[in-house]
């Protein structure tokens, strides 16, 4: 069985015919910044994650940005981030000259661990930033335990997680901030696009000060009250966003759906097991990626490049922060302190999956992985 074209590790869920005319207009205005998309965009992020405020910005980064800035956060505080994330989640609190405190993951829901989460506290802690890593939930009920505890704020990573649940609230709305991201890999996409929630007014109106240069309107003048970024969203995006959230359920269920199917035929290979695993019963989980953990003998960079040569997308599931030249020069972090991230990071592939993605593709991919898992004695 051979495949002529390349399986996607990821395709963005956009249909040109359902966003043809609101960009012709959006162009024939040209108000391509700050304007009523941007608006309506935000208006149905909140309605749909039942908040007070929401702030659409230009990228992910630049919600978890200006979230941790906004709390001022800065020079000799610590926030507490999972080791085993994609960077941005420590960056945003380095570049704020904060100290990003890395701990250990949970091995089967690929989360952060509250047990790491305490052992990593010290006086100089503010807040923890939770992920809900490929849109599992984590364990958040433990979490805002701690945090209440430790008078800590929360600022939750929920780049993966739109429309992810723990129990019955939406991941993203249950700290003090909630970050989320619409990148192409993303449950939906503005090409680069993020989102900051919350329900404190005042970091709601922070967040917007800080997203236009610090400016603040009084008295129908703008006033530059102290420094600030640029992290607008452009019309454009907001209006592929709105797009996206028009049937974000539909979207989320078909995910659910084909997860399911994909589990169902990978779970006869021996050698691959399907992670994360769903720690609490009445959480919903979306899916932003497909993981598989394979047979500790094997290498995954030979099995991605396998796969790739198969003309299957594969990629690393996640990174393990403290290997990485800038967090492990700096801090002198040691494996042994990350054992389950460490873990994770050597034994995780994402596959592809994604709305285009077939049965047939599933079938042919997991032939691909059992043949080449057969040949390594995996």
């Amino acid at each position: 069985m051979a495949m002529n074209r390349l399986i996607r590790l990821a395709y963005p869920d956009l249909v040109f015919k359902e966003v043809m005319q609101p960009l012709k207009d959006i162009i024939d205005s040209g108000r391509l910044t700050k304007g009523p998309k941007t608006e309506e965009f935000e208006k149905i992020a909140r309605r749909y994650l039942k908040v007070r405020h929401a702030i659409a910005v230009s990228s992910g980064t630049a919600a978890l940005h200006l979230a941790f800035l906004s709390l001022g956060i800065g020079p000799g505080d610590e926030v507490i981030v999972p080791d085993f994330t994609f960077p941005a989640t420590a960056n945003a609190v380095e570049l704020c000259g904060a100290k990003a405190v890395l701990a250990d993951i949970d091995p089967e829901s690929l989360n952060i661990d509250p047990v790491s989460i305490v052992r990593n506290i010290t006086h100089k802690t503010r807040a923890i930033s939770p992920v809900h890593q490929f849109g599992n939930p984590a364990d958040m009920g433990r979490i805002l335990d701690i945090a209440k505890k430790y008078h800590l704020y929360v600022v939750e990573d929920a780049a993966c997680a739109l429309g992810a649940k723990y129990k019955n609230a939406m991941c993203g709305t249950m700290g003090d901030m909630g970050c989320f991201s619409f990148h192409p890999r993303k449950i939906i996409s503005t090409g680069e696009g993020g989102l900051i929630v919350t329900n404190d007014s005042k970091l709601d109106a922070r967040c917007r000060q800080l997203r236009e240069h610090g400016i603040l309107e009084k008295k129908g003048k703008k006033v530059f009250e102290g420094l600030g970024l640029n992290y607008r969203i452009s019309e454009i995006s907001a209006c592929l966003g709105i797009a996206g959230m028009n049937k974000i359920e539909k979207t989320i269920k078909n995910r659910i759906y084909m997860a399911e199917r994909f589990r169902d035929i990978l779970c006869r290979i021996r050698g691959i097991s399907v992670l994360p695993k769903v720690i609490e019963e009445g959480n919903r989980c979306v899916n932003q990626s497909f993981i598989v953990f394979v047979n500790k003998s094997i290498n995954i960079f030979d099995l991605i490049s396998f796969l790739n040569s198969k003309k299957i997308e594969a990629a690393i599931g996640s990174i393990a922060l403290h290997t990485q030249p800038y967090y492990a020069g700096k801090y002198h972090l040691k494996n042994k302190d990350f054992k389950n991230s460490l873990l994770a990071y050597k034994r995780s592939i994402a596959l592809p999956f994604h709305h285009k993605i077939t049965e047939r593709d599933f079938i042919y991919i997991a032939r691909a992985l059992e043949n080449y898992l057969n040949s390594q004695g995996g």
